[in-house]
């Protein structure tokens, strides 16, 4: 196991009045215990001391499979137009673009939850030629969305991938970020960064590799959140031991200071699985148990409603955090 300085904080450093739990695997089920603390001030919570065996909790199933659409050139008329319609709604505008925006929705971003990526790339000026890192890539199904929607200088870093992968457009490397050279105009983790060991390291790298005047994206589970105080170790985004780290907006605002970030905003973002999954976690039920998710659609429209309004007063469990190098 990693050693670490029994309850300090590896984020502010504080070592006083700091919370332990115990918290069990649950999304495959294994009910492995886990001690957890919680910074008195910075409030993030984090695992005591990490597993040697960590392959254990990220099976072969896991990630999901890639999906290979760019194993050739794709010259089609379809991407064509993908690539028009994408130049009217973040660059100029062209009529062609224009007439396929309003036949073809865009279709949501495949990460986790969703993203409303056009609007965000119109808001810090993002084209379809700016360089964009997404760290914690898995198998690359964003990189490959946006090389679809046109985008062609795409890279990501995946270091559990099998190998290093350069398919048009976009490259993906098994290497960690203080490996990477290349400096980019947008990087993005989707939540990647509570799975990361070192959140100050990994912030001194994401300054290095970021442009100045642009922005990172950091999307994670927030423990500063109506789902922790009502669940507690019950509370399916803490999910032990993937997750190290579950921060809030102070623990996110002292690595910012420690590294010379701007925090620009914050976007909340939770959406039902907070409530479905804690609550069959509250009856022992794994979330890849065959009878996951047993609630009716009534339930699950409470559930979204709640989320919409918990985000609105900043207590949903997951947010976006928009971050500035100056």
């Amino acid at each position: 196991m990693s050693n670490f300085d029994e309850l300090k904080c590896r984020v502010c450093q504080n070592r006083d009045d700091n919370r332990t739990y115990n918290v069990k695997e649950m999304m495959f089920g294994y009910r492995d215990n886990f001690e957890y603390f919680q910074c008195s001030h910075c409030g993030c919570l984090q695992i005591k001391e990490i597993p040697d065996n960590m392959e254990k909790y990220y099976p072969s199933n896991y990630w999901g499979k890639p999906k290979n659409i760019l194993d050739k050139k794709d010259r089609s008329l379809k991407s064509w137009l993908k690539l028009q319609r994408t130049k009217y709604l973040l660059e100029s505008p062209n009529i062609l673009g224009k007439l396929v925006s309003s036949y073809t929705a865009i279709g949501n971003a495949p990460v986790w939850s969703g993203w409303d990526w056009i609007g965000d790339f119109k808001r810090i000026n993002i084209g379809i030629n700016s360089a964009i890192l997404d760290v914690g890539c898995g198998v690359g199904s964003l990189l490959y969305y946006l090389r679809e929607q046109g985008f062609s200088n795409l890279t990501g870093v995946e270091p559990y991938a099998p190998r290093n992968t350069l398919v048009e457009g976009v490259t993906i490397y098994n290497k960690e970020l203080k490996n990477i050279e290349k400096q980019f105009d947008f990087i993005t983790l989707h939540h990647s960064f509570e799975h990361m060991a070192e959140p100050y390291e990994v912030f001194k790298q994401l300054y290095r590799l970021l442009n100045p005047q642009r922005y990172l994206l950091l999307r994670i589970p927030v423990v500063s959140s109506w789902a922790w105080e009502k669940y507690q170790v019950n509370w399916v985004q803490l999910d032990a031991p993937r997750h190290f780290f579950l921060h809030t907006p102070d623990s996110i605002q002292v690595l910012c200071e420690k590294t010379g970030f701007q925090l620009s905003h914050i976007v909340y973002d939770s959406n039902e699985f907070q409530f479905w999954a804690s609550e069959q976690y509250l009856k022992d039920i794994p979330l890849r148990e065959s009878n996951s998710a047993n609630f009716s659609s009534e339930e699950i429209e409470s559930f979204k409603r709640k989320a919409k309004e918990l985000n609105q007063e900043h207590r949903g469990d997951q947010a976006c955090f928009y971050l500035y190098k100056p």
